[in-house]
């Protein structure tokens, strides 16, 4: 659902996260979580349809995942429709490091994290896997519910640092997903 309210803080978050890092994005979000549950490919899948048929946007920041999936050939489809069209979608992958989509897919930007190994901001581009980048997980303090602050880490925290880096980058010229990786 468009522009819905967030009941959880995840979304907050995230949407927090972009905005910091890259001051000039609007941000629309849509949700894809209800009261915390991940109602899994379909309403994915129906958000990524809304969002091409409805939507002009530069790129698609998904914090959340599906590891397993009967419907994984329509996500799939999606994201590639999305991509042709020009836009970059930037999906974190699992926490328990296993595979998730839509990060896994080619036509996406998968975005990993390890602890302890690189710099803050540092990413590490990854060749010959579904990995496209690795960053740097670390706890951060961000705005939460109801006027709150919370302490978050993993995957889906460090999707929209990329995501802000890639919205800079786009500010001034249209790039291709393949330019970006």
């Amino acid at each position: 659902c468009q522009n819905a309210i967030d009941d959880i803080g995840h979304g907050t978050a995230v949407a927090s996260i972009i905005e910091k890092n890259a001051p000039d994005v609007e941000i629309i979000p849509i949700k894809i979580v209800e009261q915390g549950v991940n109602n899994g490919a379909s309403i994915m899948i129906a958000a990524l349809n809304y969002i091409y048929e409805n939507i002009d946007c530069d790129i698609i920041n998904i914090s959340a995942g599906i590891v397993c999936c009967d419907e994984i050939e329509s996500l799939k489809k999606v994201c590639e429709r999305l991509t042709r069209k020009g836009i970059i979608i930037i999906s974190a992958f699992d926490n328990q490091e296993v595979m998730s989509y839509p990060a896994a897919f080619e036509c996406v930007i998968g975005i990993d994290g390890v602890i302890g190994e690189l710099h803050l901001d540092e990413y590490i581009c990854v060749k010959n896997s579904v990995v496209n980048y690795v960053g740097e997980i670390r706890d951060q303090k961000v705005p939460w519910l109801h006027g709150q602050k919370n302490q978050v880490s993993g995957t889906s925290f460090l999707a929209p640092l990329f995501t802000a880096k890639i919205a800079d980058l786009l500010k001034d010229k249209k790039l291709s997903l393949e330019e970006i990786k």
